[in-house]
């Protein structure tokens, strides 16, 4: 990641996808996002793009145990607002862009991975904040594993 790259990203926010409320599975994934924005800021330009697109992600893609897809009709609410299956998953020559790709053209479900869930997450922030600017960090140097494996088994 180059040093130009993160010029003005000052802000690290983690985003936690998965059951973050540990009621169901309890498996969860954290996601850093440096941004130009607050974690305030960046959620209310969230709740503005919600009510941008029509579709809140957060609410309403994989929201149910082992859901793990956006469906055609939600696809389409974000196509029609600008994202692009390349914006969902970065590199148009991976598998899952293809698998992708051949689903929405024959009006079918497409399954998501975190990495992507928060690509869509962050296009609903950007749609009303053009300002926003922001870089997924799946290799974040501010986490630290200190251990403890053993204090949460019981």
């Amino acid at each position: 990641m180059s040093k130009k790259k993160l010029e003005g990203l000052g802000h690290v926010t983690c985003l936690i996808v998965g059951d973050w409320s540990h009621d169901g599975h309890s498996m969860t994934e954290v996601v850093s996002v440096a941004s130009n924005l607050t974690r305030d800021q960046l959620i209310e330009a969230y709740k503005a793009g919600v009510a941008a697109v029509g579709l809140d992600p957060q609410e309403e893609v994989a929201c149910d145990y082992e859901e793990n897809w956006v469906t055609i009709d939600q696809w389409r609410k974000l196509e029609a607002s600008g994202m692009a299956l390349k914006d969902v998953f970065g590199d148009k020559s991976c598998l899952e862009f293809k698998e992708a790709k051949r689903n929405v053209e024959i009006g079918e479900q497409f399954t998501l991975y975190p990495e992507d869930f928060v690509r869509m997450w962050m296009f609903v922030a950007n749609k009303v904040n053009p300002d926003l600017r922001y870089e997924i960090r799946l290799d974040d140097p501010a986490v630290i594993n200190i251990g403890g494996y053993g204090l949460l088994s019981n």
